[in-house]
């Protein structure tokens, strides 16, 4: 069996549902594998750049912490940010839907 591996983390892809990608960089072109965090990653930024701590430099993540976990906390930051939009946008249709 081939040993398919996320073009983000370098990490084995383990996952039931990989995301196959169109990629063309370093030495790999035509469809690659990545993990879903990994992807939400390179899209969003780190969380750390998410919370606007960087200084639009690359974010590695956190010290001693993997590529792949670091995207996996940005990933459920981002997570939450979205249920935390949700969640207003939600009290915001009800304040104006005029039932107060």
């Amino acid at each position: 069996m081939t040993d398919l591996r996320c073009i983000w983390c370098d990490e084995p892809v383990t996952d039931r549902h990989p995301v196959r990608v169109a990629f063309c960089g370093d030495s790999r072109i035509g469809d690659q594998l990545i993990h879903r965090e990994c992807l939400v990653r390179t899209t969003v930024g780190g969380a750390g750049h998410q919370q606007g701590l960087c200084d639009d430099t690359e974010d590695p993540g956190p010290p001693g912490m993997s590529r792949h976990a670091a995207a996996y906390e940005a990933a459920e930051y981002r997570e939450q940010q979205c249920q935390r939009e949700r969640e207003y946008l939600h009290v915001l249709r009800y304040l104006f839907s005029g039932r107060l």
